[in-house]
């Protein structure tokens, strides 16, 4: 699995990880061969260690979990009210999508929302993304 962008809190950094595989596979990596401009640089660790210790210590994966639980039961409730205007809805944490069923209805939506300074990510087969930030609250 690679890793890269807000995995250092928007520091520089990229990481590689292999988890659980076999002897035959792990023979095949070459432990130095997977480098990278933001790969394994000491202050990159060090931020991403830091980042790390202050997402623990603020219990963030408790909290990325209940935000995210309110932002899917919302959008539910807004499925209920509008039943016609929603697809599935899906998503984990703060990462969720929703369709709309048209793209014409999630051009107009993610219009609505940049005019109500809400960034909304629409993504071309009539879906629409919602990726707030891990510090967003409930309102």
């Amino acid at each position: 699995m690679t890793m890269g962008k807000g995995i250092a809190g928007r520091f520089p950094f990229a990481a590689f990880a292999a988890l659980a595989v076999s002897a035959s596979v792990d023979k095949q990596l070459n432990k130095r061969g997977h480098s990278g401009t933001f790969c394994g640089k000491p202050l990159a660790c060090a931020v991403d260690a830091a980042l790390i210790s202050h997402l623990r210590a603020e219990n963030m994966a408790d909290k990325v979990a209940r935000t995210g639980k309110f932002m899917i039961d919302g959008l539910h409730k807004l499925k209920d009210k509008y039943p016609s205007l929603f697809g599935p809805i899906r998503g984990k944490g703060l990462l969720c999508a929703f369709d709309l069923g048209s793209d014409h209805l999630v051009t107009k939506i993610t219009e609505a929302a940049l005019s109500r300074r809400l960034l909304v990510t629409p993504t071309g087969n009539r879906i629409i993304r919602l990726i707030p930030p891990l510090i967003v609250a409930q309102a």
